[in-house]
């Protein structure tokens, strides 16, 4: 108000200020609170996610998107693809560290000394070291582990269950359940095998066998396993330990035990060979290359982001986070009246790590449905939708707001 600001810079600065002049005006990047400054919901950054795209919508288009987070608007022309196209920007839009928020004063005074600057990048380097060892764990334990993912997945199951309780504690660890402020890592697998095609090249005898009763499999798994091996690209390794299996399959108690085995032994060869040779890009056995390609494939459940780690924390790991993102900041405030005026600003996603979206049936996002496409919905732009071509959008979806074109 005081600087009369146009209305049209004051929304393009608010969305995507990162995105305009190079290098950006470090006043207009203050802007950007206007989406960072907000609820957290506990973490859970679906919540974090709708809650933008409606302060975005009605904040600047007097409209309620979020309406469409689980259907169809009722009243407005936005369907359900148009909120997670929006959905989609958000998401592929993220906070850096407070270590790497910009400064948006000139005021020389306000240099951070030396030793200031190394203990803010200490803070740092810890929080993300935690989160990649983290990750790295998460990785291993839903490959390596696989087997006992799968085996509570058969003790749940109330067509396939062989004992009144599932094992959450195996030999190896903690399977991980349920997590800090998500559903764990069984949701991933659950998900996963829930569209599973009967010819997959990997699960095709699971998919197979866990359509048929119980009392089935022991005298019809003959008959699958000999159709499942006329499917193109049969996992031969599988196939030969489905046949070999002592006294024949009888139940998925049966078929987890041999997944499992089969995938321990395969992610063990794999690791072993690594630390042999870093540079060494597949095992040398086609068959037993298959399964690795898989596990370490991006269909995998154990294949995820940093970011989608946190899913699967337990709640001492998230406090163990949640502490060690607190240092940063907390090395910043002890000398807080010598730092530079900083802004909390958003940057876009690296398009290597790029997410493509998809629509949550009835706003869930542990029911995934199809991808939508990444535009800026006819109902912002005004005529027809805007493709987004690359970034995370936030730019295309600003100006098409600021647009006079816009209705």
């Amino acid at each position: 108000m005081n600087r009369d600001v146009p209305y049209d810079q004051f929304i393009r600065d608010q969305i995507a200020a990162d995105h305009f002049q190079s290098p950006p005006r470090p006043q207009a990047l203050a802007a950007l609170g206007f989406l960072t400054i907000g609820h957290r919901f506990n973490f859970f950054w679906d919540e974090v996610m709708d809650d933008r795209i409606d302060v975005i919508s009605r904040g600047f288009l007097g409209l309620t998107a979020s309406c469409a987070r689980c259907h169809d608007h009722k009243f407005d022309p936005i369907s359900t693809e148009n909120y997670y196209s929006l959905f989609g920007i958000m998401r592929n839009s993220i906070e850096p560290t407070p270590d790497q928020f910009p400064s948006v004063t000139t005021d020389v005074s306000h240099e951070i000394s030396p030793a200031r600057k190394e203990a803010i990048a200490k803070a740092a380097d810890e929080y993300h070291a935690l989160r990649q060892n983290l990750h790295q764990k998460m990785s291993h334990e839903m490959r390596r582990w696989a087997g006992d993912y799968l085996h509570y997945l058969v003790q749940v199951d109330s067509n396939h269950r062989t004992r009144p309780q599932p094992d959450q504690r195996t030999e190896r660890g903690l399977i991980r359940v349920k997590s800090a402020y998500a559903q764990g890592g069984v949701i991933r697998w659950q998900q996963f095998l829930e569209n599973i095609s009967e010819d997959h090249a990997i699960f095709g005898l699971w998919a197979r066998l866990w359509k048929l009763p119980k009392s089935a499999i022991a005298s019809q798994s003959g008959h699958v396993i000999h159709q499942w091996a006329k499917a193109p690209g049969t996992s031969q390794v599988l196939l030969h330990q489905s046949r070999t299996f002592e006294n024949g399959l009888k139940s998925m108690e049966d078929v987890a035990q041999i997944y499992g085995s089969v995938f321990e032994s395969v992610c063990a060869e794999w690791e072993d060979l690594r630390k042999a040779d870093p540079q060494v890009s597949q095992l040398p056995n086609p068959d037993r290359e298959l399964i690795r390609a898989f596990l370490y494939g991006p269909e995998s459940p154990g294949t995820f982001t940093i970011d989608d780690s946190e899913d699967l924390y337990t709640l001492n790991e998230s406090v163990d986070v949640r502490n060690a993102f607190g240092k940063i900041e907390k090395v910043i405030l002890e000398e807080w009246k010598d730092m530079p005026v900083r802004a909390m600003v958003l940057k876009d996603r690296p398009e290597s790590d790029y997410i493509h979206q998809v629509i949550y049936r009835r706003g869930n996002r542990l029911t995934p449905g199809e991808v939508v496409p990444r535009e800026i919905p006819p109902i912002i732009s005004g005529t027809r939708s805007i493709p987004i071509s690359h970034g995370s959008g936030r730019k295309e979806l600003a100006q098409a707001i600021a647009s006079p074109q816009n209705p």
